[in-house]
């Protein structure tokens, strides 16, 4: 494990924040998009998770697996109001579930963490993101339909508050759902194995900084 530069991070949130802003950037050139060709579009498709992975596995500093969904979330939720004008996109009311989720996440990633093995392997870094990411569908698209009723807001649909209408979500959530799942496997693997030879210099680094220091 190793302490991540500032630029890292910074990187590392910066690059989450405008993918996660992407459709509304999107939206403000006025583009239209054919709905036939809507699922070749990167909507859902984030490193998020897989950051938040790497960063459980990796990161020194395990509040990072918790700050790092954080801050993304507030740091977009807020580029949503300044490019939209539309505060109920910002602040929606399953927005805790949300933010609770994330934090569940994260600590999930924190399994992934094995001080006598630097990177771990493929399947256990596979098996978490799935766990996280459908645990994190079913969830929040439960409060989608939930608060739909509880909580309704202008323009956006009421479901059934039945088994169906919880179907129905689900339903519609599902295309999101799955490119979740191939962002999540691909990030990952760019972050876990595409980065190894940074990472493991990092580390030798800062074991040789602190030998030193302790000499």
């Amino acid at each position: 494990m190793f302490k991540p530069r500032w630029f890292v991070l910074m990187a590392l949130i910066g690059f989450a924040t405008v993918v996660k802003l992407f459709p509304y950037i999107w939206m403000q050139f006025n583009i239209t998009v054919d709905p036939r060709y809507s699922y070749f579009l990167p909507w859902n498709f984030a490193p998020l998770m897989a950051i938040v992975l790497f960063a459980g596995a990796h990161f020194r500093n395990p509040a990072w697996a918790f700050a790092l969904p954080l801050l993304v979330h507030s740091l977009s939720d807020l580029g949503i109001y300044l490019l939209t004008g539309r505060p109920e996109w910002a602040l929606y009311p399953y927005q805790p579930v949300v933010y609770g989720m994330m934090l569940l996440c994260g600590l999930m990633s924190l399994s992934l963490r094995n001080r006598e093995q630097t990177f771990p392997s493929a399947l256990p870094v596979l098996g978490v993101g799935f766990v996280a990411e459908t645990l994190f569908f079913l969830v929040t698209n439960a409060a989608v339909w939930r608060c739909s009723a509880v909580y309704p807001t202008p323009g956006s649909p009421i479901y059934d508050q039945s088994f169906a209408g919880l179907m129905q979500v689900y339903a519609l959530g599902l295309p999101f759902y799955l490119r979740s799942l191939v962002s999540t496997g691909l990030y990952a693997g760019l972050l876990f194995y595409g980065l190894r030879i940074p990472v493991e210099k990092a580390i030798r680094e800062q074991r040789a900084e602190v030998e030193l220091v302790s000499t």
